[in-house]
């Protein structure tokens, strides 16, 4: 992983996004989850959670994720992932690192004059409103500060190729990988094995990683992998 040339390749875009659209001078600034993905040019996807961001270049092999305060959830992975390494169960997971801080000064409106409850995170709506939220916002210089977390970038992961073993073996099991849907549970089975299964099962309760959804699954070297594991459960 050459972490020089990912941060330019990922700053270059966040520069036009910023320098270029109004909307993400404003959701750069206080991030929150939008219902959609975005569309930033042909190739280019910004996918939007809770608390984080991942941008995705379909013609780069990796992506990045933008860690938010308070709750880095891309330290929390580098942590899991250190683990997981140690444990020797690091081939499950996608490989976080931090490649560095983004920066942008630019002079606009400060969002955080904006009175609550303004939709400002419906990229539908957001031109809608902008003039009249201009009005109550000063004009200032604001620096955007954002970390950046380089991954592999994955292949959407489609669970239809897992025998009936398998099947069978993840319906009786307990694990956090059958927790939204029995074919993902499966799939790990198939393709590790039942031993590499159950060790990943008491890695994954160990961390208390939760929120295993096919969202958060994805194909890496022709094998099934968390892609997404900064989720906590309750066990």
């Amino acid at each position: 992983m050459d972490k020089k040339e990912i941060f330019k390749h990922f700053s270059g875009i966040l520069d036009e996004m910023i320098e270029n659209e109004d909307f993400y001078k404003i959701y750069f600034q206080s991030p929150y989850s939008l219902e959609d993905d975005m569309e930033v040019s042909s190739s280019v996807t910004l996918r939007t959670g809770i608390s984080r961001a991942c941008l995705v270049d379909s013609n780069f092999d990796y992506v990045i994720k933008i860690g938010f305060e308070p709750q880095d959830e891309c330290e929390r992975e580098i942590d899991i992932y250190r683990d997981a390494k140690a444990y020797g169960v690091e081939k499950f997971f996608a490989q976080p690192a931090y490649i560095g801080t983004y920066y942008n000064d630019i002079v606009f409106y400060d969002v955080a004059d904006v009175e609550q409850g303004r939709e400002w995170y419906d990229l539908d709506s957001f031109y809608d409103v902008l003039e009249e939220a201009k009005k109550e916002c000063r004009i200032k210089n604001i620096s955007i500060i954002l970390k950046l977390y380089a991954y592999p970038r994955a292949n959407t992961y489609f669970c239809n190729h897992y025998s009936d073993e398998a099947e069978s073996y993840a319906f009786e099991s307990m694990s956090p990988l059958k927790e939204y849907n029995l074919a993902i549970a499966a799939s790990f089975i198939n393709d590790y094995g039942i031993d590499d299964y159950n060790e990943l099962t008491n890695f994954l309760y160990e961390w208390g990683v939760a929120d295993l959804h096919l969202g958060n699954i994805g194909e890496l070297n022709h094998h099934i992998c968390i892609i997404d594991y900064a989720g906590i459960g309750d066990y």
